[in-house]
């Protein structure tokens, strides 16, 4: 069992990452020019890795025992980024996970549970990945001829 403090970080941290705005885009619909499709194709991995390793994170609760959070729905402000380009929305991106890593920062030390702050751990590492990425992504690529 893990301690009442520990679940209730984690509650906290599946709730915010849940309903991030890179999840978001994954139903969102970037728009992009056909020769951007490999950026498109990649932002979904990314997604798709984020949404994995909170799955995780919820197993993890639900094999120790412990309630899973309610996790609401996304902000209606998020709607304003539907069907927007992809090359906005990437620095929107950006931005977030960056401020999502400093949060999860915050987070881990009041995680006491060691398997936990593994998980939160792993969380963060895949997060530091993805911006290193979706920074590549962002940068200005010469038209090929």
């Amino acid at each position: 069992m893990i301690d009442p403090q520990t679940v209730a970080r984690l509650h906290e941290i599946m709730r915010r990452e849940s309903l991030s705005v890179l999840l978001y885009v994954g139903q969102a619909y970037p728009w992009t020019l056909a020769r951007n499709n490999a950026a498109l194709t990649e932002l979904k991995r990314i997604i798709d890795e984020e949404r994995q390793a909170l799955n995780a994170l919820g197993i993890f609760l639900a094999r120790r025992h412990a309630a899973l959070p309610w996790i609401g729905s996304f902000p209606s402000g998020f709607t304003t980024i539907n069907f927007l380009s992809l090359d906005y929305i990437l620095q929107r991106l950006i931005e977030y996970e960056s401020q999502s890593i400093q949060q999860l920062e915050k987070d881990i030390p009041g995680v006491t549970d060691a398997d936990a702050r593994a998980k939160v751990q792993a969380l963060l590492d895949i997060k530091r990945q993805h911006l290193r990425e979706l920074e590549l992504m962002a940068l200005p690529h010469p038209l090929s001829a």
